[in-house]
């Protein structure tokens, strides 16, 4: 829902075109979010100049109420992330502004041809990204500066010194809109999950994948928890704590393939992997077997879930560290923020 603003547009730092996605928190520095809100007056202003020139057209009084809105609040730096076309729309309007992109989730294996097509006859001032093997891939499509800093959005969360409540949290991938191989292997390894922690008397915590989305929260949740349910017969589930607190109280997260996943072990969190459909190995190539299972194989799993809960924290952290699958964590994003303090200042 969008914030209506009948007042004249004040100059800003920033301009947020992510809905700040990332939720990172600025001091002394100001913004204004595209995505909350709508000047009535530079809207007003957009809609006559259209009319003037007779292009009553959608898309030209959008671009007209950007360049408006854009010359009343004298932006210095634009941000959003790759998956977002207003930034690069933005930057094409005013080339003179600033742009800094942030990656928005992992690139996995057969999905380059999406960020080429969003890159194509783009250029960005900033990019930062999760790790050298993105900068290598995203290099290659688009003209920018590269900052490797890891999930900007992982990087602001802190982590939360909580008792551990559960032994095991599993990450959910359900979707409304699946591929039915990929059901399937949610199936599977919610039924093999299911099974385990009955036999071992282990609580099983679901971080439910609708749990922070609001458009249709309630359907999507309720056909969510119907899912878990034909295929579980005792689990835990918190509806009102985020994913990344509920990995805090948990021994040892397990996922198939979640961007969730990959931040949690940039925090250095004990966590089991199964890439049942080898999407991790044709990503990376190269992959920790210590913590990537490529099969639901009972005594394997136990074998390995005990192993890596007895590890102490530094000897785990010793055995992940220059792992390909390990970005970057720059806690609080102090690089990303004092990057952004010297640029407007």
């Amino acid at each position: 829902m969008y914030k209506i603003n009948l007042n004249i547009s004040k100059k800003k730092d920033l301009l947020l075109v992510d809905n700040n996605y990332a939720n990172i928190q600025y001091k002394n520095i100001s913004s204004f979010n595209l995505n909350n809100e709508i000047n009535i007056i530079n809207l007003f202003q957009a809609f006559v100049s259209s009319l003037f020139k007779l292009q009553l057209n959608k898309e030209i009084i959008k671009n007209n109420y950007y360049r408006f809105l854009i010359k009343s609040l004298s932006p210095k730096i634009v941000i959003g992330h790759d998956m977002n076309g207003n930034l690069l729309k933005i930057k094409k309007l005013f080339p003179k502004i600033k742009s800094v992109c942030y990656q928005l989730g992992n690139v996995w294996a057969g999905e380059k041809n999406i960020y080429q097509k969003i890159f194509k006859n783009n250029k960005l001032d900033y990019f930062f990204v999760y790790d050298e093997r993105a900068k290598k891939i995203f290099s290659k499509m688009i003209k920018s500066k590269f900052i490797v800093t890891g999930s900007l959005k992982n990087n602001e969360i802190r982590t939360n010194n909580y008792k551990k409540k559960y032994d095991i949290m599993y990450i959910s991938q359900y979707r409304l809109r699946q591929k039915n191989s990929e059901r399937a292997k949610e199936t599977e390894i919610l039924q093999f999950l299911d099974s385990y922690c009955l036999k071992k008397k282990k609580k099983l915590l679901i971080a439910l994948a609708y749990n922070k989305f609001k458009p249709k929260k309630y359907v999507y949740e309720k056909a969510e928890i119907d899912f878990i349910n034909q295929n579980c017969t005792k689990y835990y589930t918190e509806k009102n704590t985020s994913s990344y607190a509920l990995a805090d109280m948990s021994k040892i997260i397990v996922c198939f393939y979640s961007n969730l996943g990959i931040e949690l072990l940039a925090k250095n969190k004990k966590i089991i992997f199964f890439d049942l459909e080898n999407l991790y190995l044709n990503t990376y190539k190269k992959i920790n077997g210590l913590y990537v299972l490529n099969k639901l194989n009972y005594k394997n799993f136990d074998k390995r879930l005990k192993y890596i809960i007895s590890l102490s924290s530094k000897k785990w952290i010793n055995k992940i560290k220059k792992d390909k699958m390990k970005i970057k964590h720059d806690k609080d994003n102090l690089v990303f923020k004092k990057f952004l303090s010297k640029l407007i200042n």
